[in-house]
């Protein structure tokens, strides 16, 4: 919970920073106080600035020739998700979460069972986390799917044959995603009746660093440099550049 927790209100935080930066939230004709509880609690918080600025952006490429923004992938349209990077990141903090409760439920030890006993007794507590993991892990395959098509030449023309093209894709971007999440979970989670259980982190935190590493001195000259930070989480759970 306490890590689900983090992660909503760090990605509250960055979009309550968007809708105040973006939006012109003074003018509005509701009272300033009303204005701004409604840009932190509806569109901060409850992430409603993506829906905001999706919006936005369909409504910028209506109408417009798409052929000469085709081959940038940040001007092209969506085509599989909408978000995929911020898709993908919120995907690996809610299928490890779901999928580590799952794989502790049950257990002999005391100490590797649900901090809520009475919850985990009950009929739905078991199928809730399963669907949310299993959504967690689609929402990571089109998200990569999105990712791939954008910036491979040659995964676009293999995708846009056919229908069947894009389901292998999608299976095989999952499996991965899923696989490595899981790799990942087993770890943590067989050592947590250890006495040095708190080195299954030490070894996924020098994973990230070495991923930010490698982005830092192999990806060239970065002008956002803080985007190897986030794609560094990415890279613990899938290769994201493996088509580009």
């Amino acid at each position: 919970f306490s890590v689900l927790l983090i992660t909503h209100v760090i990605i509250g935080g960055f979009c309550v920073y968007t809708a105040i930066t973006r939006l012109d939230w003074q003018q509005w004709c509701c009272a300033p106080l009303l204005n701004f509880f409604f840009v932190v609690v509806v569109l901060g918080f409850m992430q409603g600035i993506q829906l905001k600025m999706a919006q936005d952006d369909y409504r910028g490429r209506t109408g417009s020739s798409l052929m000469s923004e085709f081959k940038v992938p940040c001007l092209m349209p969506a085509k599989f998700h909408s978000k995929a990077m911020e898709g993908l990141l919120e995907a690996i903090f809610f299928a490890y979460v779901s999928l580590y409760a799952l794989l502790k439920d049950g257990w002999c030890d005391m100490r590797l069972q649900p901090p809520c006993l009475a919850l985990a007794e009950r009929g739905w507590y078991r199928p809730c986390l399963l669907t949310g993991a299993l959504c967690s892990i689609l929402s990571a395959g089109l998200a990569l799917l999105e990712i791939d098509y954008r910036t491979s030449d040659c995964v676009q023309r293999l995708l846009e044959k056919s229908p069947l093209a894009r389901a292998r894709h999608l299976a095989f971007r999952s499996c991965e995603f899923s696989m490595r999440l899981l790799t990942l979970l087993v770890l943590c989670t067989f050592m947590r009746h250890m006495k040095f259980w708190w080195m299954s982190y030490v070894f996924l935190a020098v994973d990230y660093l070495y991923g930010v590493l490698l982005l830092v001195i192999v990806g060239g000259k970065d002008p956002v440099w803080e985007a190897s930070l986030v794609l560094g989480i990415l890279l613990c759970t899938v290769d994201i550049m493996q088509f580009v």
